[in-house]
């Protein structure tokens, strides 16, 4: 998203983002400055399949805001707390996945990661 254009320095960025389930409130996102023209952020809350309505504007150092961008992004699947292989249960080799993750720094589809999600794992198995 390079489109937005201000006369006055920005002075923020920002993003609206609704998830698919109408019955979830809006979240807002403020993108960090992160070189010539370029802001960015980190968002890790794409965890429902479907599609999210993603609004990005910003606010000059006058206090205009820009005209709107929208857009969409468009989850394939959905993901459940603790099912770190992604095979729609939660079982033990969650935990193989987990472990390996925190011990091996293997790959992670959630960007984070840390001894709590392992321990509500363990939780959610025993419970079972």
């Amino acid at each position: 998203m390079n489109n937005i254009v201000s006369i006055a320095a920005i002075e923020q960025v920002f993003a609206i983002i609704k998830p698919p389930d109408t019955t979830s409130n809006f979240t807002e996102v403020t993108f960090e400055f992160s070189g010539t023209n370029t802001y960015e952020t980190v968002y890790n809350q794409f965890d429902k399949k479907g599609q999210y309505d993603v609004i990005v504007f910003a606010k000059n150092v006058k206090g205009s805001i820009s005209p709107l961008i929208k857009s969409h992004i468009i989850q394939t699947q959905s993901f459940i707390d603790s099912d770190w292989n992604q095979d729609g249960r939660v079982d033990l080799q969650d935990l193989i996945v987990c472990l390996r993750i925190l011990v091996e720094k293997m790959p992670n589809p959630r960007q984070t990661i840390s001894i709590k999600d392992l321990v509500q794992a363990f939780r959610m198995i025993a419970n079972k």
